[in-house]
């Protein structure tokens, strides 16, 4: 968000009315999280690969968020949430 130092996650949500008003669903999202980097944010990035060569788990989303003034790229992974044996993690 504009100064907030901050990046915010959004997932859509499927409620489709609010206060008493029909939406139109694809429009509707919920805060999933909020990423405090302290510093500028610039626009995110999705990827599903390997960060910089180091193995990671299949499937799950990288997102990377760069913020300015600390001269950083902050890399954040996101899976499923569900449990999986040692053999499928790479």
């Amino acid at each position: 968000g504009d100064c907030a130092e901050a990046a915010y996650i959004l997932r859509p949500d499927s409620e489709s009315a609010q206060h008493g008003c029909v939406i139109d669903s694809s429009t509707n999202y919920a805060l999933m999280c909020e990423i405090d980097c302290g510093g500028t944010v610039g626009s995110l990035a999705i990827g599903y690969g390997d960060c910089c060569s180091a193995p990671s788990e299949k499937g799950w989303a990288k997102i990377y968020m760069p913020s300015y003034e600390n001269d950083k790229i902050f890399a954040i992974g996101m899976g499923s949430g569900e449990e999986t044996d040692d053999s499928s993690l790479f």
